[in-house]
């Protein structure tokens, strides 16, 4: 079987390119080395790292991700089960935004053993940011940097299982809070789940384009912040299994845009808000696994039927 050296000259490779059993080249010490073998093939577009998770030295896991350093071109880059503690130096260096110019999507799937994320919020095209299994990470890497626009072209984030994060949100627990919290100008997608609620809040607070909310398995959501009138265009609120959430805030009566809202599985929840009479182009509101919000929101018999008799679409189960 060839080894990566052998795709060193193979410069006119186009489209798509997946590595898959690179943890077998970190134990060969043969292909560990940083010789480079991917920043020539500029018609590369997608590229994928395939590592199978099994935990190798250190050194020669980083040796081999040096050595995959793509060319600027590329424009989307998934990695699974990276074996790391850390990124590789050209993921962390000041400048990203600069090495990979025309990154518009990344996947990040099952690195467990990396503590701190690449400074992703630099890179100017990217649109897509999917963040899935990442165990151990604590912050981003050069949050908050103000003298940057942050994330400015991201329309879609997707965070799965990233429970590590600092009570600072993106930034260090050490950190003091940033008196402007960046924001996300073009975000219109945003799914969260099993993370933390400082991240989560900081997210939504930052995010004034959205379109989409999806929370999940926040266990340590309990409220939501007051101010959610920035969320104008949001159409669709789904909050799935938050245990302890126990109040939706006065605020939601403001988003005026919200024609779905679904809430499953968060039994603290007792009593929509005395707002919810406001939202008049809400078409379908879904309520699942929530005995006593279920029983109070009864058509004619429910306490707080006639805050959501408005709705065209009630669904219970």
């Amino acid at each position: 079987m060839g080894g990566l050296s052998e795709l060193k000259f193979l410069n006119n490779l186009k489209g798509q390119l997946v590595i898959e059993g690179l943890s077998n080249a970190a134990r060969d010490g043969r292909e560990a080395n940083k010789e480079a073998i991917l920043k020539g093939k500029q018609y590369l577009e997608s590229l994928g790292l395939h590592w199978s998770g099994i935990e190798e030295s250190e050194e020669a896991v980083l040796s081999v991700m040096e050595s995959l350093q793509p060319h600027p071109n590329l424009k989307k880059l998934t990695m699974w089960y990276y074996e790391g503690v850390r990124f590789p130096n050209w993921m962390m260096i000041d400048g990203f935004d600069l090495l990979l110019p025309n990154l518009v999507k990344i996947t990040l799937w099952g690195c467990n053993r990396c503590q701190v994320l690449s400074p992703l919020g630099q890179l100017p095209s990217l649109k897509f940011l999917f963040l899935w299994d990442l165990d151990a990470v604590e912050y981003m890497k050069d949050y908050p940097l103000l003298a940057k626009p942050f994330f400015p072209s991201l329309k879609t984030l997707d965070i799965y299982n990233m429970p590590r994060s600092s009570s600072n949100g993106w930034g260090k627990r050490s950190d003091v809070v940033a008196q402007q919290t960046p924001s996300y100008p073009y975000l219109e997608d945003l799914l969260l789940e099993f993370i933390r609620m400082e991240l989560c809040l900081q997210l939504i607070c930052a995010s004034s384009s959205l379109k989409s909310l999806k929370i999940s398995d926040v266990e340590d959501l309990i409220s939501f912040p007051q101010g959610l009138q920035h969320l104008s265009t949001l159409q669709t609120l789904a909050i799935s299994r938050c245990e302890n959430l126990a109040s939706l805030p006065g605020s939601i009566g403001c988003l005026t845009s919200l024609t779905e809202l679904q809430i499953n599985f968060c039994p603290k929840l007792t009593s929509p808000p005395e707002e919810i009479p406001s939202l008049q182009n809400l078409q379908t509101l879904e309520i699942f696994n929530c005995l006593y919000l279920s029983q109070r929101c009864q058509e004619e018999t429910g306490e707080d039927w006639p805050k959501i008799s408005h709705i065209p679409h009630i669904i219970f189960r």
